[in-house]
């Protein structure tokens, strides 16, 4: 079950957020101080943080960078866009200022969960994929395919069924291309094609989007 730190110091809107995280499916630890929020991750490890920003000894920004590495989103009602700027920099997925419709937290809660859910390796007839370390196998050898690639790849497997557009794909290969294109994304498309052998045919075209990777 996903598990989720709720630092509220507000006792009604920190109650209705958990009762309905909870109904959601989430389990939920609820902090009001830092100080327990501290004490809660060192009991448990979770899976998403919600910080707000003023508690009453200290700051969720700086709470932020106390607390072990974790997506984390700020509901809060410093809005101004020197705070909002301050949260995304620290590493925020998300900036919720209040008052929020209850509704889009929680869109915005699974949205940022989808994201960082683990990508189990690709295994296909003779060929093995470990998106952890990026490493390609065939027939149990390691062959050099670039990282660049594998990230598409990984991309293309967790958006299935749906597709990647160019500009997503772009946005993940682009490295140190110097001028990239739609020409760099169906280069690498290629190249991945040619890799998979007769498994390549399952990266499928989708026109005027992107990329597709079938599962079966």
């Amino acid at each position: 079950m996903t598990k989720i730190l709720l630092i509220e110091d507000d006792s009604s809107l920190g109650a209705t957020l958990r009762d309905r995280l909870q109904k959601e499916g989430y389990e939920v630890v609820w902090t009001r101080t830092v100080k327990a929020s501290k004490e809660a991750v060192d009991k448990s490890e979770f899976d998403l943080y919600l910080f707000d920003v003023g508690l009453p000894d200290g700051d969720g920004f700086e709470l932020a960078q106390a607390l072990p590495k974790k997506p984390f989103i700020f509901l809060t009602a410093q809005g101004d866009a020197e705070s909002r700027l301050k949260g995304y920099d620290l590493g925020a997925e998300e900036y919720i200022p209040k008052p929020f419709h209850l509704r889009e937290v929680l869109l915005r809660i699974r949205h940022v969960l989808d994201n960082h859910m683990p990508v189990p390796g690709l295994e296909i007839g003779e060929i093995k994929v470990n998106f952890d370390s990026f490493e390609f196998y065939r027939d149990g050898a390691k062959e050099p395919i670039a990282v660049k690639d594998l990230l598409l790849l990984k991309l293309l497997v967790t958006k299935s069924p749906n597709a990647v557009t160019r500009d997503e794909a772009l946005g993940c290969i682009r490295g140190d291309d110097k001028f990239p294109s739609n020409r760099t994304v169906d280069n690498a498309i290629l190249r991945l094609r040619s890799a998979l052998g007769d498994a390549g045919p399952r990266i499928e075209s989708v026109r005027g989007v992107g990329y597709r990777w079938r599962k079966d």
